[in-house]
């Protein structure tokens, strides 16, 4: 018997991690155009409706990951790319993240008692937080 994944929807929390787990599901199911706009409005009657049906799967796979307070931000939207600028836009609030991210990355320090190993992936996410709102992070910064 196959197990199921279920993506939780998401509530506000760790965007970042929500937003590539979104992008990979769009990819999956060959939608991601539609997102990010990089599809084309086909001439011909028949790929306009299969253009449709796409452009409206990708919004209801959106809708159907998102809490309803998520989804008051988009609720007023026609297409998925829209309502996916503004969930990053809503979300990401890049200026504020960004400086506070790069100072707690650059600061943050391992206590005394406190694991290696935890604190390695501690460093990891906050530099992942960092390029998920487009920071440059390098090796020699980790």
């Amino acid at each position: 018997m196959k197990s199921l994944k279920v993506m939780e929807k998401f509530d506000g929390g760790n965007f970042h991690l929500w937003k590539f787990k979104m992008r990979m599901m769009f990819s999956k199911h060959g939608l991601w155009k539609f997102v990010d706009g990089n599809a084309t409005i086909p001439y011909d009657e028949d790929q306009i409706i299969d253009y449709n049906k796409k452009m409206t799967k990708a919004f209801a796979l959106l809708c159907e990951h998102l809490t309803d307070a998520q989804l008051a931000h988009i609720q007023y939207y026609e297409n998925v790319k829209s309502a996916w600028e503004t969930l990053c836009g809503v979300h990401q609030a890049k200026i504020i993240e960004n400086k506070f991210f790069r100072r707690r990355f650059f600061t943050i320090k391992m206590h005394e008692g406190e694991d290696l190993l935890t604190h390695i992936n501690m460093v990891k996410v906050l530099a992942d937080q960092l390029r998920s709102i487009e920071v440059k992070i390098e090796k020699k910064d980790m």
